[in-house]
């Protein structure tokens, strides 16, 4: 479903991956490699993240950090991809 905007996300990450944060997908705001929160700079101004496809510009390019259900991983971008799949599911945009 996500597989040509989000080519890094692995095909077997499912659903209750993302909600149990199980997924192992790469995050946008990742606490093990930024140690200074001033250090981080976010690819597109925040201010031009208005709806959920807005985040696909920050959502690429982030290496899977494990496999599918292989350990929990709390992960910010399993939200963002949670609502791109209710949006594709619904046919609109969510905001």
């Amino acid at each position: 479903m996500l597989g040509e905007d989000l080519p890094l996300i692995d095909a077997r990450v499912t659903v209750e991956h993302l909600l149990a944060h199980r997924s192992g997908i790469g995050d946008y705001l990742d606490d093990d490699e930024v140690k200074d929160s001033n250090d981080y700079l976010m690819p597109v101004p925040v201010h031009k993240l208005v709806v959920t496809e807005d985040y696909l510009a920050i959502l690429d390019g982030h290496p899977a950090k494990f496999a599918p259900d292989e350990r929990f991983g709390y992960c910010n971008s399993g939200y963002v991809v949670l609502a791109l799949i209710v949006r594709a599911c619904l046919g609109k945009a969510v905001p």
